[in-house]
């Protein structure tokens, strides 16, 4: 068995769906560490394109997990500390024009003001 298991197991349930393996996650951030890779977006896709990366980690090639899986596993050792940026999804538009009608302009005040302008 793993030591580095024996030592995590107590952060993870038991219970409910398993855990991604907790130990090639650790041995993973360390690799990327060592990489110089700060980012865990960039680590994530480069683990996902490289099979032998992902044997060291301990993943098997094609099963490296997701990068919201590393952001979870940060979290659960790190709390409350953000160590990366999350972005804000762009909001859209609940409304849609009718066929072969347009959307009506988001700010309809800057036409006046380049009419006016002119």
């Amino acid at each position: 068995m793993d030591e580095l298991l024996s030592i995590l197991r107590p952060y993870y349930s038991d219970i409910g769906r398993p855990s991604a393996p907790a130990p090639d996650i650790l041995r993973s951030l360390a690799l990327m560490v060592h990489f110089k890779e700060e980012s865990i977006d960039a680590w994530a896709l480069r683990l996902r394109s490289d099979d032998l990366l992902a044997v060291i980690c301990g993943f098997a090639p094609g099963q490296v997990p997701g990068v919201a899986t590393f952001y979870a596993f940060q979290d659960r050792f790190c709390p409350g500390r953000q160590l990366y940026h999350i972005r804000k999804a762009k909001k859209k538009r609940k409304e849609k024009p009718a066929k072969g009608e347009k959307l009506p302009l988001k700010n309809p005040s800057v036409v006046k003001r380049i009419v006016a302008a002119s």
